[in-house]
Protein backbone atom coordinates (compact mmCIF):
# COMPACT_ATOMS: atom_id res chain seq x y z
CA UNK A 1 0.00 0.00 0.00
CA UNK A 2 1.32 3.46 -0.99
CA UNK A 3 1.07 6.41 1.28
CA UNK A 4 1.23 9.82 1.08
CA UNK A 5 1.81 11.60 3.96
CA UNK A 6 1.05 15.78 3.51
CA UNK A 7 1.84 17.60 6.24
CA UNK A 8 2.86 21.84 5.84
CA UNK A 9 5.90 21.25 8.12
CA UNK A 10 8.51 18.09 8.91
CA UNK A 11 11.41 17.14 10.67
CA UNK A 12 13.95 18.95 11.25
CA UNK A 13 11.32 21.83 11.37
CA UNK A 14 11.71 21.20 15.28
CA UNK A 15 10.58 25.02 15.85
CA UNK A 16 7.19 23.95 15.66
CA UNK A 17 7.29 21.66 18.28
CA UNK A 18 5.47 18.11 19.38
CA UNK A 19 3.49 17.68 16.05
CA UNK A 20 7.05 17.68 14.01
CA UNK A 21 8.06 14.68 16.25
CA UNK A 22 4.69 12.70 16.59
CA UNK A 23 4.44 13.03 12.79
CA UNK A 24 8.17 11.90 12.24
CA UNK A 25 7.75 9.24 14.94
CA UNK A 26 3.92 7.88 13.76
CA UNK A 27 5.61 7.53 9.71
CA UNK A 28 8.76 5.83 11.37
CA UNK A 29 6.42 3.06 13.26
CA UNK A 30 4.15 3.06 9.67
CA UNK A 31 7.49 2.04 7.66
CA UNK A 32 8.24 -0.54 9.43
CA UNK A 33 5.27 -2.67 7.63
CA UNK A 34 6.54 -4.70 4.92
CA UNK A 35 3.53 -3.84 2.72
CA UNK A 36 3.50 -0.60 3.19
CA UNK A 37 5.40 2.31 0.95
CA UNK A 38 5.19 5.48 3.04
CA UNK A 39 6.09 8.98 2.00
CA UNK A 40 6.28 12.51 3.01
CA UNK A 41 5.26 15.72 0.93
CA UNK A 42 6.38 19.02 2.67
CA UNK A 43 8.06 22.15 2.72
CA UNK A 44 11.17 23.63 3.08
CA UNK A 45 9.10 25.65 5.94
CA UNK A 46 10.71 26.48 9.57
CA UNK A 47 8.83 29.53 11.23
CA UNK A 48 10.06 32.47 9.73
CA UNK A 49 13.13 30.65 7.56
CA UNK A 50 13.56 27.44 5.33
CA UNK A 51 15.05 24.33 6.06
CA UNK A 52 18.68 23.58 4.26
CA UNK A 53 17.41 20.80 2.40
CA UNK A 54 16.95 19.71 -1.13
CA UNK A 55 13.95 20.38 -2.60
CA UNK A 56 11.56 19.02 -5.20
CA UNK A 57 13.28 15.63 -4.78
CA UNK A 58 12.92 12.51 -3.06
CA UNK A 59 14.89 12.25 0.05
CA UNK A 60 16.05 9.04 1.82
CA UNK A 61 17.27 10.39 5.44
CA UNK A 62 16.97 6.84 6.72
CA UNK A 63 13.92 6.58 8.43
CA UNK A 64 12.68 3.71 6.20
CA UNK A 65 10.51 6.69 4.09
CA UNK A 66 11.18 9.24 1.48
CA UNK A 67 10.39 12.87 2.04
CA UNK A 68 10.24 15.25 -0.24
CA UNK A 69 10.26 19.23 0.92
CA UNK A 70 8.55 21.45 -1.46
CA UNK A 71 10.33 25.23 -1.83
CA UNK A 72 7.72 27.24 0.62
CA UNK A 73 7.10 30.27 -1.82
CA UNK A 74 5.65 32.55 0.91
CA UNK A 75 7.63 31.11 4.41
CA UNK A 76 4.64 29.44 6.15
CA UNK A 77 1.93 30.22 4.28
CA UNK A 78 2.03 29.00 0.70
CA UNK A 79 4.17 26.75 -1.56
CA UNK A 80 3.44 27.20 -4.89
CA UNK A 81 5.55 24.04 -6.03
CA UNK A 82 3.62 22.06 -3.83
CA UNK A 83 0.36 23.74 -5.06
CA UNK A 84 1.61 22.72 -8.60
CA UNK A 85 3.64 19.02 -8.58
CA UNK A 86 1.80 17.38 -5.47
CA UNK A 87 -0.83 15.84 -8.10
CA UNK A 88 1.54 13.62 -8.88
CA UNK A 89 2.40 12.37 -5.56
CA UNK A 90 -0.98 11.50 -5.18
CA UNK A 91 -1.95 10.18 -8.36
CA UNK A 92 0.90 7.41 -7.53
CA UNK A 93 -0.46 6.92 -3.83
CA UNK A 94 -3.17 4.31 -2.34
CA UNK A 95 -3.91 6.65 0.81
CA UNK A 96 -3.48 10.34 1.77
CA UNK A 97 -2.98 11.01 5.45
CA UNK A 98 -3.34 14.71 5.69
CA UNK A 99 -1.79 16.08 8.88
CA UNK A 100 -3.28 20.01 9.14
CA UNK A 101 -6.24 21.67 8.95
CA UNK A 102 -5.21 25.67 8.81
CA UNK A 103 -2.53 25.13 6.21
CA UNK A 104 -2.62 25.92 2.50
CA UNK A 105 -1.77 22.04 2.01
CA UNK A 106 -5.09 21.07 3.02
CA UNK A 107 -7.58 22.12 0.52
CA UNK A 108 -5.61 21.51 -2.88
CA UNK A 109 -4.53 18.18 -1.22
CA UNK A 110 -8.53 17.31 -0.35
CA UNK A 111 -9.34 18.64 -4.22
CA UNK A 112 -6.95 16.48 -6.15
CA UNK A 113 -7.46 13.51 -3.51
CA UNK A 114 -11.25 13.68 -4.51
CA UNK A 115 -10.55 14.08 -8.23
CA UNK A 116 -8.53 10.86 -8.24
CA UNK A 117 -10.63 9.16 -5.89
CA UNK A 118 -7.86 8.48 -2.83
CA UNK A 119 -8.69 7.51 0.41
CA UNK A 120 -7.54 10.40 2.99
CA UNK A 121 -7.24 10.44 6.68
CA UNK A 122 -7.14 13.44 8.45
CA UNK A 123 -5.09 14.02 11.70
CA UNK A 124 -5.65 17.45 13.04
CA UNK A 125 -3.30 17.57 15.64
CA UNK A 126 -5.05 19.13 18.15
CA UNK A 127 -6.19 22.10 15.69
CA UNK A 128 -9.96 21.86 16.39
CA UNK A 129 -9.99 22.30 19.87
CA UNK A 130 -12.29 25.15 21.13
CA UNK A 131 -9.19 27.29 21.89
CA UNK A 132 -7.34 26.75 19.16
CA UNK A 133 -10.42 28.05 16.66
CA UNK A 134 -11.16 30.80 18.59
CA UNK A 135 -7.78 32.08 18.80
CA UNK A 136 -5.46 33.27 16.27
CA UNK A 137 -7.15 34.15 13.11
CA UNK A 138 -10.71 34.73 13.12
CA UNK A 139 -11.35 32.94 9.75
CA UNK A 140 -10.73 29.09 10.91
CA UNK A 141 -14.32 28.50 11.12
CA UNK A 142 -15.11 30.14 7.35
CA UNK A 143 -12.29 27.96 6.45
CA UNK A 144 -13.46 24.72 7.99
CA UNK A 145 -16.87 25.77 6.54
CA UNK A 146 -15.42 26.09 2.95
CA UNK A 147 -12.26 23.82 2.80
CA UNK A 148 -13.35 21.11 4.86
CA UNK A 149 -17.18 20.71 5.05
CA UNK A 150 -17.12 20.09 1.16
CA UNK A 151 -15.58 16.89 1.90
CA UNK A 152 -16.36 15.46 5.30
CA UNK A 153 -17.59 12.17 3.47
CA UNK A 154 -14.65 11.90 1.77
CA UNK A 155 -12.31 11.74 5.00
CA UNK A 156 -11.71 9.42 7.69
CA UNK A 157 -10.55 11.15 10.82
CA UNK A 158 -7.43 10.07 13.22
CA UNK A 159 -7.34 11.49 16.62
CA UNK A 160 -3.97 10.92 17.97
CA UNK A 161 -5.49 10.78 21.54
CA UNK A 162 -8.84 10.35 23.23
CA UNK A 163 -9.01 14.14 24.10
CA UNK A 164 -8.10 15.06 21.18
CA UNK A 165 -11.02 12.65 19.97
CA UNK A 166 -13.67 14.22 22.35
CA UNK A 167 -12.74 17.92 21.52
CA UNK A 168 -12.73 17.84 17.51
CA UNK A 169 -16.05 15.41 17.34
CA UNK A 170 -17.98 18.29 19.68
CA UNK A 171 -16.68 21.10 18.23
CA UNK A 172 -17.44 19.57 13.89
CA UNK A 173 -21.27 18.80 15.57
CA UNK A 174 -21.05 22.46 16.64
CA UNK A 175 -20.28 23.90 13.70
CA UNK A 176 -21.35 21.49 11.02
Amino acid sequence: MNILVVIPSFYPAVVYGGPIFSSLYTCKELSKYSDVNLKVVTTNANMDSRLNVATNTWLNQGYGFLIKYYHDTIINKFSFKLTCKIWKDIKESDVIHLQSIFNSPTPITLIYSLLLNKKVILSPRGSLGIWCVNNGSKFKKLWIKAFIKPFLKNIVWHATSEQEKMKFYIFLKILL
